[in-house]
């Protein structure tokens, strides 16, 4: 199912075209340590030289974290229905993020990706 049919926004086009981004920008961050939502979706904002709009952090959980989540891989907190605060990556969300990554054909290496 796309992304349109669920998710709006300004700059939705531009998040799905650089999924791929999103997703080693996720690969990137270590498991077992909090991550502030606000600063990840400040950096997903800047790197795809998008405005900070109410969309934005909604489009992002929903397409990225929310399925980390549903796979037991991720925890958002404060959990909902509260607004989430924070992002913490479980040791095997690498493997989850990789294999998206793989899926889409890109080579990644999972043996260089932070491990805490």
């Amino acid at each position: 199912m796309p992304w349109s049919a669920f998710l709006r926004g300004p700059g939705l086009e531009v998040v799905v075209g650089a999924r791929l981004w999103v997703l080693r920008l996720l690969l990137g961050l270590p498991a077992g340590v909090d991550v502030g939502l606000q600063g990840l979706v400040e950096t997903v904002a800047n790197g795809l030289e998008l405005d900070l709009d109410e969309w934005l952090p909604r489009a992002l959980a929903a397409a990225f974290l929310d399925p980390l989540v549903a796979l037991g891989v991720a925890d958002i907190r404060p959990p909902p229905p509260h607004p989430g605060a924070s992002l913490r990556l479980g040791p095997r969300a690498a493997t989850v993020i990789g294999s998206a990554l793989v899926a889409a054909g890109e080579e990644v290496s999972l043996t260089s990706t932070p491990v805490n």
